[in-house]
């Protein structure tokens, strides 16, 4: 794809944030649900700034690409309340992020906003950018954007950055 193209998509997207923010469509849950597993209330990994929840839709469609990742173990999806952004640090723009807690046990953060107003084809592509993460945490390697993080997140079928 060209770089115009992505340009668009990321206007159109700031663009559709900027109006659910003018129209209050946030919706915050401080309180933590009590469907949330055990292991995230005592994962030092977590956000700790943020309210932090599950949703079983989410997870369930991180759970769908596993078999993409060479038979990976599951890895724990929360939604996370916290804006984006356009400056700042990679977590603070963009739409999710993985955090390698120890051990080489990632757990994937997507921002609600974005959760709750992409289409499927988004944020399958973000799960696997994030799942493409977690894959190399759980192999100890730190890759960041790299060449073999590319390749990696090709081959799963993502697209983009």
């Amino acid at each position: 794809m060209n770089d115009h193209f992505w340009t668009e998509i990321k206007l159109y997207f700031l663009a559709a944030v900027a109006l659910a923010a003018l129209f209050g469509v946030f919706v915050y849950s401080p309180n933590r649900p009590e469907s949330e597993p055990a292991e995230a209330k005592n994962n030092p990994s977590r956000p700790a700034d943020s309210a932090v929840s599950s949703s079983d839709r989410l997870q369930s469609a991180a759970d769908a690409l596993l078999p993409l990742f060479d038979g990976m173990a599951k890895v724990s999806v929360y939604l996370v309340d916290r804006p984006i952004v356009p400056n700042g640090t990679n977590v603070e723009r963009g739409v999710a992020f993985t955090i390698c807690g120890p051990d080489a046990e990632p757990s994937i953060f997507v921002k609600r906003v974005f959760y709750e107003t992409t289409n499927s084809k988004q944020l399958v592509n973000i799960l696997k950018h994030e799942l493409t993460h977690a894959y190399f945490c759980r192999r100890g390697i730190a890759a960041g954007h790299d060449r073999s993080f590319r390749e990696k997140f090709s081959a799963v079928g993502g697209f983009g950055n």
